[in-house]
């Protein structure tokens, strides 16, 4: 769950140098994008997400605060539905607001 309430579209997303403080904008070097070109990438916006665009994530409200422990079953739901087998690996940047 990301710290400042962000989206997994700030993994696919780069800012222009040449453009100090421009939007960012969709690119293959982002880093999903670059991932996905060795690897299977699987991405999920937990609630309370906003994308970049200002849009909050569609998802099933869930009770705040929540905990690692939910967060935790959440994704092995989540990995279950979508028949994603093991081995995992997980990456964070941060956890909580």
């Amino acid at each position: 769950m990301s710290g400042t309430g962000g989206a997994s579209d700030e993994w696919t997303h780069v800012a222009d140098p040449a453009r100090p403080g421009a939007d960012l904008k969709p690119d293959p070097s982002a880093v999903l994008p670059s991932l996905a070109r060795s690897t299977r990438v699987c991405a999920y916006d937990r609630p309370g997400t906003t994308r970049l665009d200002g849009i909050p994530n569609r998802s099933t409200p869930v009770h705040r605060p929540t905990t690692a422990a939910a967060g935790a079953e959440d994704l092995r739901a989540l990995l279950a539905a979508a028949g994603e087998h093991p081995p995992y690996v997980l990456v964070g940047a941060s956890w909580g607001r």
